[in-house]
């Protein structure tokens, strides 16, 4: 899993517009569709070793998951981070 090195999505309605591209969502949601596939397809599997590289800011200078859950004025945002 690699971090994304430009800069993000700042802003609420900038996160909206990215959509499934904003880089945690899409990052989460590939991690869990790979995590279900393994438990159903390998069960065999025991243990799951996930490596990360890059800026865990996201070049951004604050968290994006920080930001996406101080952001709370659109409907999306509350939805997802209650």
């Amino acid at each position: 899993m690699q971090a994304p090195t430009g800069p993000q999505p700042s802003t609420p309605d900038e996160i909206l517009k990215a959509g499934d591209q904003f880089w945690p969502l899409r990052a989460f949601r590939e991690l869990d569709d790979a995590l279900l596939r393994l438990r159903v397809n390998e069960p065999e599997i025991g243990t799951v070793v996930i490596r990360t590289e890059g800026d865990r800011d996201g070049g951004a200078g604050d968290r994006p998951d920080a930001r996406w859950r101080t952001s709370r004025t659109g409907w999306c945002a509350r939805s997802s981070t209650s």
